[in-house]
């Protein structure tokens, strides 16, 4: 008879091990070179960059590895080099230069009805007319329109607000762009029932197309409510102390404007 016995888990191969690399930077499309060094290379080891593979992993020797980048976007990330079930990386080592560059105009009114569209330059964005989508903070855009490789045309959605991340995605590709553009502060215009039946309508502009939290007071004190009507007009119910000469306060999503009146 024919005995046989094992003994599990008393042999393991060396990891592969990344130390360094060279030409660590890609366009957003992908398909730029990178050479990794190390060792405990294979033939059959392949290259990811963060969670997404390499378009193609070439093994040169068991100490470099040539990988072709795949699409994407961001920075600091991670390589990894795999051999079987085994694998090394290489932390915060590769970027992607980013697509978008600047935005203009960068300053738009709170009402856009109008149609008005901010250009969007920067690259990448492809040879031909694509599926493409922009937004500004967490709204998107009404509509983009692709022109070139370097320019998109947005329509940006009636909004309000100070530095606003602007973001594009292009099929998988998506950046942004931090504090990128705002829209108009809030302004009173003019003030009407200022001393009567304890309420004051603030005439404005700005003051947004929905209810954005909008707030008002009088000097330091706030008003005992605000209610907004419009993004022209706003209700405030005025404190029971009013100086002669008072600063009245309108705040429109942390942006805010001021007026000056009097009560007599």
């Amino acid at each position: 008879a024919i005995s046989l016995g094992s003994l599990s888990r008393i042999l393991s191969f060396d990891l592969p091990v990344i130390s360094s690399g060279s030409s660590m930077n890609s366009v957003a499309s992908g398909g730029s070179s990178s050479s990794l060094f190390g060792g405990v290379f294979a033939a059959s080891s392949a290259v990811r960059h963060a969670f997404t593979g390499s378009q193609k992993t070439l093994w040169t020797s068991d100490t470099c590895l040539l990988s072709f980048s795949p699409s994407g976007t961001g920075g600091n990330l991670t390589m990894f080099a795999t051999s079987s079930i085994l694998w090394g990386s290489l932390s915060e080592s590769f970027t992607y230069d980013s697509p978008v560059s600047t935005i203009s105009p960068s300053n738009i009114p709170v009402m856009t009805q109008q149609g008005l569209r901010s250009s969007i330059f920067g690259k990448d964005f492809g040879t031909y007319s694509v599926c493409g989508a922009s937004g500004a903070g967490s709204t998107v855009s009404e509509s983009t329109l692709w022109l070139s490789d370097s320019v998109l045309q947005s329509r940006i959605a009636v909004g309000v607000g100070s530095t606003k991340l602007v973001s594009v995605s292009i099929g998988r590709l998506v950046d942004s762009l931090s504090q990128a553009m705002s829209f108009d502060s809030p302004q009173i215009t003019s003030i009407r029932n200022l001393a009567e039946n304890s309420t004051i309508l603030a005439e404005s502009i700005n003051a947004g197309s929905y209810d954005s939290s909008t707030k008002m007071r009088i000097g330091h004190t706030s008003c005992r409510f605000t209610r907004w009507v419009s993004d022209s007009s706003v209700l405030c119910g005025l404190p029971s102390e009013l100086p002669v000469k008072m600063m009245v306060v309108i705040t429109a999503s942390q942006q805010l404007g001021t007026f000056i009146a009097f009560t007599s």
